[in-house]
């Protein structure tokens, strides 16, 4: 499981932006977008700021990271190491829709 927290906030911030298209960028105290499917907007991604540098996160801000995008922890640390594409986070999320529904 060590292995799993071992992710910095750039690559978060550099990974999760680029790959899932987040619109909206806001900094604060926080770096925060907007998710979107299907062009509906779904919900607020959270982001770590740089104050980190390249420190690796600490398990309960990342903790709250995903369970912000839905995600358990092998699927967080997938979707930012790259295994997991954004089509792939776009049905699972579709999924976890669907089951609601």
């Amino acid at each position: 499981m060590a292995s799993l927290l071992n992710i910095t906030a750039k690559e978060i911030r550099k990974n999760v932006r680029k790959k899932l298209k987040l619109k909206n960028i806001r900094e604060g105290r926080e770096h925060y977008g907007d998710y979107y499917l299907d062009g509906q907007f779904q919900f607020q991604v959270t982001m770590p700021n740089n104050h980190g540098g390249k420190k690796t996160i600490t398990p309960l801000l990342l903790k709250g990271c995903r369970e912000k995008m839905f995600l358990n922890t092998k699927q967080y640390y997938d979707l930012v190491k790259c295994p997991m594409s954004a089509d792939d986070y776009d049905a699972l999320i579709r999924e976890k829709i669907n089951k609601f529904d």
